[in-house]
């Protein structure tokens, strides 16, 4: 509700003043802590090691389809 009253917002916007509203309030996060965060989610048990089976089994279940070439990768 802070956006709300800090924009003085009264009326219905369309997308483009939602992004500059968005741009103008959301903490910006580099891509690495992202990319960090998904792999703390994978490496379950603090090895810094991730599992192919795991990886493999995580990207089918998002309907991320393999290549028969890319399993092995």
């Amino acid at each position: 509700m802070a956006i709300v009253a800090e924009e003085n917002l009264t009326e219905p916007f369309d997308f483009p003043r939602f992004l500059d509203l968005m741009g103008k309030h959301m903490k910006v996060e580099p891509f690495d802590h992202q990319l960090r965060d998904a792999f703390k989610v994978l490496n379950k048990d603090s090895t810094s090691l991730v599992s192919v089976t795991e990886l493999r089994h995580i990207l089918t279940s998002i309907s991320e389809k393999l290549k028969p070439s890319t399993n092995n990768e």
